[in-house]
């Protein structure tokens, strides 16, 4: 990776685009080879569910909500995330989000440092059927690649 960023400039809608199944839509707009490994930023769009409960042992991963209504689930504690709102999820922290309105929520997410950001493309690269246990398999296996694991987040 070079050690000097590079100039990112991306009109709307533009970026590396990924909807891998079961995921929120992502749309990549700095990687971590343009900020010399610093971060990566990312725009989800979130129409349901969101991903499973998870923990990133490395990175720590921020949330910018644009439009509409995240919940985001961060440890024991579920919070409410309007347009606006931001959240930061330090690493070793399980956490997860998903929809909390009506309409698609759109938001900006920030990995720190970069990485995970791999996940999306890596993962709508896969030809096993969604949701088929090869498929889980593998999703598992990107993920754990990343510094990532499922977690529990009870209750």
């Amino acid at each position: 990776m070079d050690d000097k960023p590079i100039p990112v400039v991306l009109g709307p809608g533009a970026g590396a685009q990924y909807a891998p199944a079961g995921h929120p839509q992502a749309v990549v707009k700095a990687d971590g080879g343009a900020t010399a490994g610093a971060y990566s930023l990312l725009e989800l769009t979130v129409a349901g569910a969101g991903p499973p409960p998870h923990v990133h042992h490395v990175a720590a991963e921020a949330f910018y909500v644009l439009e509409g209504a995240v919940s985001i689930r961060v440890g024991a504690d579920t919070v409410w995330a309007a347009a606006g709102a931001f959240v930061l999820v330090p690493p070793g922290t399980p956490h997860t989000f998903a929809n909390a309105g009506a309409a698609p929520a759109r938001m900006l997410t920030i990995f720190s440092p970069p990485g995970f950001e791999q996940f999306f493309a890596r993962t709508a690269a896969l030809d096993e059927p969604p949701g088929s246990p090869e498929f889980l398999a593998k999703v598992q296996e990107i993920r754990q690649s990343l510094g990532t694991d499922l977690a529990d987040l009870g209750g």
